[in-house]
């Protein structure tokens, strides 16, 4: 969105202020959030020349429109939201340290995915949405839910709200959400295995070490197979005659 655009959205403007403005203005957001509280999401990211502008709203409680000569009084407060390192980028001179300061009041930092301890309730939260959405009662298969809670979630809340979004749909009459009702694509980016390959023990063979030594070779395989297909599964799976799940289930052990 061109900057002059997000300004006039923003702050506002007087009917005439530029071409294509709308009779009688627009009163902006600061303008329509009196009283009350303004959210600007992705604080980050905003040009430094609005940043300024931002910060002598701010200071004087007063917001002039585009194309007036009138400071308005303004009485809001605001909440701020960013996936950037505002340290960082005042480092770099990107954002206004002054601006910083004044908007860092109370910080909420939110942690990903991967590093919260209660992703079960909340897969199960959304899925009981899901369930009220469609009418219908959806659950999570044991090893499923294990891979979840394995992953490192790179797109976080909205990669699993869609992930799970469309497993129910792929879900069939059970209910129970298997590893077949996920995305090829999440189950290529999923699969973890141990580097290297496996030692075998040395010694005489018994029943158990037997079963141990076997599931070893198993996994060698595997790994062979997804080393020399570069980590596609499907196409390690087709290579070794066996079925993506097969892959991922003992991946998992």
């Amino acid at each position: 969105i061109p900057e002059t655009l997000i300004e006039s959205e923003l702050f506002g403007y007087e009917d005439g202020a530029f071409t294509g403005a709308r009779k009688k203005g627009n009163a902006g957001k600061i303008q329509q959030a009196q009283g009350g509280t303004l959210f600007l999401d992705e604080i980050g990211d905003m040009p430094l020349n609005m940043q300024a502008r931002l910060l002598r709203v701010l200071q004087e409680r007063m917001v002039t429109p585009l194309g007036s000569n009138k400071s308005i009084p303004v009485n809001i407060a605001i909440i701020c939201a960013t996936h950037r390192n505002l340290r960082e980028l005042i480092g770099k001179q990107a954002f206004r340290d002054d601006l910083y300061y004044r908007l860092n009041g109370l910080v909420l930092k939110l942690p990903p995915l991967r590093e919260r301890s209660d992703i079960e309730a909340i897969i199960r939260n959304m899925l009981a949405q899901a369930s009220s959405e469609n009418h219908a009662s959806y659950t999570i298969a044991p090893d499923v839910m294990r891979l979840f809670k394995q992953h490192t979630w790179p797109g976080n809340l909205r990669q699993l709200d869609n992930l799970l979004r469309t497993a129910v749909i792929m879900c069939d009459d059970s209910g129970e959400i298997r590893l077949e009702h996920l995305p090829e694509d999440f189950l290529d980016e999923a699969v973890t295995l141990p580097a290297g390959p496996v030692a075998l023990d040395a010694g005489a063979p018994s029943a158990s070490t037997s079963t141990e030594k076997l599931q070893d070779l198993e996994l060698n395989a595997i790994q062979r197979a997804l080393q020399q297909h570069g980590g596609n599964v499907s196409a390690a799976a087709r290579a070794l005659g066996v079925s993506r799940n097969t892959i991922y289930r003992k991946a998992q052990h």
